[in-house]
């Protein structure tokens, strides 16, 4: 459904067999491969798959805010087998026509991926599956463009809480 200023879909999703919907999220690159500390062994992310059937509803949202910003918002909700898979994600970014007013740079992003719920308390509590961060690209120079990405996630400490963890991803693209 369109608006002014945006759109909106939402679908009914029915999965079945293995799959996990959350498999190739942005988190991906962090938890594809553990090490159980039980065993020392390596355990990856698709010997965790399960044959499942799950059943739900998602959503998106699409709004630009002015001639500045576009954002998206998108949640999920699909249950079965015993589990929930809730996932929300947001993001905003600078659009082309205001960074078209800054020299060099090509695009700014930030972003926001939970993909369980949010505690009854209400609070965003610290845990693994939260990441957020922020890219910004920059042309130097013509035909080569570089990305700088930060991503923080949370990953357990000693004490049993959860510690920051900050990833940074520089890239660069050339076009001759």
């Amino acid at each position: 459904v369109a608006f002014k200023g945006g759109k909106a879909r939402a679908e009914y999703r029915w999965v079945r067999g293995q799959l996990s919907p959350t498999h190739f999220d942005a988190l991906y690159e962090l938890d594809r491969a553990r090490v159980e500390p039980e065993t020392g062994n390596l355990l990856t992310k698709e010997a965790t798959l399960n044959e499942a059937s799950s059943k739900g509803l998602f959503g998106d949202l699409s709004i630009s805010l002015g001639p500045f910003v576009e954002t998206r918002a998108s949640y999920q909700y699909l249950s079965g087998n015993g589990e929930d898979d809730r996932c929300l994600g947001a993001e905003a970014s600078l659009k082309p026509v205001f960074l078209k007013t800054i020299p060099r740079l090509s695009h700014a992003d930030a972003f926001f991926q939970d993909r369980k719920r949010v505690s009854r308390s209400g609070r965003l509590d610290l845990k693994p599956d939260r990441l957020f961060g922020c890219r910004v690209g920059v042309k130097p120079v013509k035909g080569l463009l570089v990305v700088w990405e930060v991503r923080y996630t949370y990953e357990p400490d000693e004490t049993g809480g959860f510690r920051r963890r900050r990833i940074l991803n520089l890239q660069s693209h050339m076009k001759f």
